[in-house]
């Protein structure tokens, strides 16, 4: 590792750290790191360009809410809505502001008097044909319950990312008593998790997400149960706990105030890429869900990545620091997000099915129950696993040749592409070598030889080539080979 020199060491301890966060939310959420995490990488990326959906799939009573609901408080109140339904009379209230047919905002404080005959008459003539705007932007909506199917439909161009701005009409009455039609804008695209995920029109959105279960462990359980038991013996444990979320919102509003300065950007990206082999259409979106997290990653850690400043632009850069964090989250979820299946199934599948390789319901039944006696599962939710899984193309049914009345199921091959969960050094130690450093050089940087690189956005020290790969890759680094870099693309 390289030594740090003393002002470095005073700007990585003078802010909070992820394992500050982490801390105090493991101190809450038992024996659940990859779905609480998953959580609270999803409301960070909603100060990126490329804000996260997640589902959060699994039996009720495993912590979803919980969850959620806990990691939220770390954030800004005004920056995580925690929507229980969500009807379309219910947009409306929503926080937002009025805008006229040019885009200006109409200030709905100080109304005209009806005495100011024309400044009244020009108000109202705004208002005529005013849009009710809601900003999504920076925003992340956890939805406990699934909105209704038309707010879906309308959301759904914005959680897709395929349109900036969704409108909608809805009629609503007027104070004076007729119906009026108003115009409701959503702006932006927003971080968005999901807790209830078996509605089929929510579902249609798994592609463009990426899928967590909450643990269901004993451990977990007794966890959970222990947490509680500390709720109810300690003096002012409530209070205590959201006192100290409090006093981590502050560095989040920070972050989120950082974003409208820089992009991220992640130099190593291309070498990234190796690490998904091509053999599957979603995994075009699972490499841009494992970015997206990089970027949350990077860009909570902005006090301490560095950054290049090209044509006035400020470009916050992503360390092997942040994709070696990012893998041993999302190695755990892969396979979730893949096959968009709850964990519990997937474990039948691969502790069942796979090692039974033909077999009956009731042969799943009575070898699941023996293997766990503390959690049978009946023939008809068996029989829901199966049919989920073959849904997924992981299993096939036909009647049994010898007696039509049965079926007999047969786990099918797979040859998963899913990134090792080998340890995170050893992958990453072959990522991003000098060349591959030298080459994102010359495709990005017009004249690298000028000091446009800075250790961090709080010193704002100029460094050199070599001590950016020494800082983005922590390898020692004496020289950069750039003498024949002369001409490239800058960043757009």
């Amino acid at each position: 590792m390289i030594p740090m020199a003393e002002q470095e060491k005073a700007n990585y301890f003078k802010f909070p750290t992820m394992h500050t966060y982490i801390s105090y939310l493991s101190s809450l959420i038992r024996r659940d790191y990859t779905a609480m995490m998953s959580v609270f990488l999803t409301c960070l990326s909603a100060y990126t360009d490329e804000p996260l959906n997640l589902f959060l799939k699994g039996e009720s009573s495993t912590g979803k809410t919980y969850i959620s609901t806990t990691v939220a408080k770390v954030f800004p109140p005004d920056d995580v809505w925690i929507l229980a339904g969500l009807s379309p009379k219910a947009l409306i209230h929503l926080k937002g502001h009025w805008e006229d047919e040019e885009g200006n905002e109409i200030d709905m404080a100080n109304i005209p008097k009806k005495e100011d005959v024309e400044e009244y008459h020009e108000w109202k003539e705004r208002m005529e044909n005013a849009r009710y705007v809601i900003e999504l932007r920076n925003k992340t909506l956890i939805f406990l319950e699934a909105p209704a199917q038309e707010v879906f439909m309308v959301l759904r161009p914005l959680l897709s990312h395929d349109k900036f701005e969704s409108e909608y009409k809805i009629v609503e009455k007027d104070k004076r008593g007729p119906y009026k039609t108003q115009t409701i804008v959503l702006r932006g695209w927003p971080a968005t998790v999901f807790c209830t995920t078996n509605v089929k029109y929510i579902e249609e959105l798994a592609t463009r997400s990426f899928t967590v279960s909450p643990e269901t462990t004993t451990d977990k359980i007794r966890g959970a149960i222990h947490r509680t038991a500390e709720e109810h013996s300690t003096i002012n444990y409530k209070e205590k706990v959201e006192m100290e979320a409090k006093t981590l919102q502050p560095y989040i509003s920070y972050v989120a105030a950082a974003s409208s300065n820089f992009n991220v950007l992640i130099p190593f990206a291309e070498d990234v890429e190796k690490l998904f082999p091509g053999v599957r259409p979603r995994e075009m979106r699972d490499v841009a869900h494992l970015f997206g997290m990089i970027k949350a990653v990077a860009l909570f850690n902005f006090v301490r990545r560095p950054y290049v400043e090209v044509n006035g632009k400020k470009y916050l850069l992503a360390t092997l620091d942040d994709l070696k964090f990012v893998l041993q989250i999302f190695s755990r979820i892969r396979e979730t997000t893949e096959l968009g299946l709850p964990e519990k199934v997937l474990v039948f599948f691969h502790e069942i099915c796979e090692n039974l390789k033909e077999f009956t319901i009731s042969d799943c039944v009575t070898t699941w129950n023996a293997r766990h006696s503390l959690d049978k599962k009946s023939r008809d939710t068996i029989e829901k696993w199966l049919k989920a899984l073959e849904e997924a193309n992981l299993v096939s049914s036909e009647p049994d040749p010898a007696d039509k009345r049965r079926v007999v199921w047969r786990a099918l091959s797979r040859n998963s592409p899913e990134i090792s969960r080998e340890n995170p050094n050893r992958l990453i130690s072959s990522l991003f070598p000098l060349n591959s450093f030298e080459k994102w050089l010359k495709s990005n940087i017009r004249n690298p030889n000028e000091n446009t690189y800075y250790n961090n956005p709080i010193s704002k020290q100029k460094i050199d080539e070599a001590k950016l790969y020494s800082i983005l890759t922590k390898r020692i680094c004496t020289s950069v080979r750039i003498s024949d870099i002369s001409s490239g693309h800058i960043f757009e």
